[in-house]
């Protein structure tokens, strides 16, 4: 099941702008939604097949009513391995 978000950010080098424009995006409707525990993104560095290392941002099942506005698609749980905490919750623990 499809219960988390992804947005990719692109090359990690040119991602600096949007990376920290959705950070705070992020934090501020974590903050309107009163904080809830289970609303958390983590980010991780990713390589493919290319020499260059792209961002991909995760959000968490309560982030759902804002995914669309975020450009956000549907993805698996990510594995925890890599990720960084990025804005909401420090509560949640992804498995």
């Amino acid at each position: 099941m499809h219960n988390w978000f992804a947005i990719r950010l692109g090359d990690a080098l040119l991602a600096g702008p949007d990376f920290d424009d959705l950070q705070l995006e992020l934090t501020e409707i974590y903050e309107q939604a009163g904080k809830p525990a289970d609303m958390a993104a983590f980010y991780r560095h990713e390589t493919s097949a290319s020499l260059f290392c792209s961002v991909s941002v995760y959000l968490s099942p309560a982030f759902s009513a804002h995914a669309e506005a975020l450009y956000a698609t549907p993805c698996p749980t990510p594995e925890s391995f890599g990720l960084t905490f990025f804005a909401g919750s420090t509560d949640l623990e992804i498995n």
